[in-house]
């Protein structure tokens, strides 16, 4: 999951850079004055959605690595709790899908007819503004949904076999089926074989 959600994100990052570099190019002085109105209607409303693009895709980068790197590394860390992980992944979810819904908004509002017959900087823009909606809506609408509302329903069902510590237990950790009964079973079975391997020494 993790390594789809940052492919992805690199995708929209280099995407949303180069058409924010377009955009720069169409502003300035020298060449606004020769663009017709359509392609200065384009730039100006791509602007809306290329820095949410940007904004979404560095936090992601910059943040689904660290919890992993820290969920391998650093057993029992605060970001590898359950409650933790669906908060901040609920929230990269929300900011995915504002970002394809914003472009989506802006495609068909230009490129309604889609990119066919378009040439240059608008044949650019159309099939970018594209390539951003599809990864945008791959990240939030696939992964991040089937994960988070995977996680949730595993820590639902925990929860109601009896594992009320499971929001706050570490995502690797968790036992779907663990229970109170199951977890002092465990705990009587090993003070048993404890007290019979001391036993048995003493003997």
């Amino acid at each position: 999951m993790a390594v789809a959600l940052i492919l992805c994100s690199l995708v929209v990052l280099g995407l949303s850079a180069h058409l924010t570099s377009k955009t720069e190019q169409v502003f300035h002085p020298t060449v606004s004055a020769t663009l017709d109105p359509d392609s200065l209607g384009i730039a100006t409303a791509s602007a809306a959605f290329e820095g949410l693009g940007i904004a979404t895709a560095a936090i992601t980068i910059a943040t689904v690595p660290l919890m992993v790197g820290m969920e391998l590394t650093r057993k029992g860390a605060f970001t590898s709790m359950v409650v933790v992980e669906l908060t901040w992944l609920g929230i990269l979810w929300v900011l995915w899908l504002v970002t394809g819904a914003r472009t989506i908004r802006l495609f068909d509002a230009f490129f309604s007819s889609g990119c066919h017959g378009l040439h240059n900087d608008k044949l650019t823009f159309c099939r970018e503004t594209q390539a951003i909606a599809a990864f945008g809506f791959l990240s939030s609408g696939i992964i991040l949904m089937f994960y988070w509302i995977f996680l949730f329903a595993a820590s639902i069902t925990a929860a109601s076999h009896g594992n009320s510590q499971v929001w706050f237990s570490s995502v690797h950790d968790m036992n779907v089926y663990d229970s109170k009964d199951s977890v002092l079973m465990s705990e009587q079975t090993h003070n048993t074989g404890t007290m019979q391997s001391h036993h048995t020494q003493q003997v």
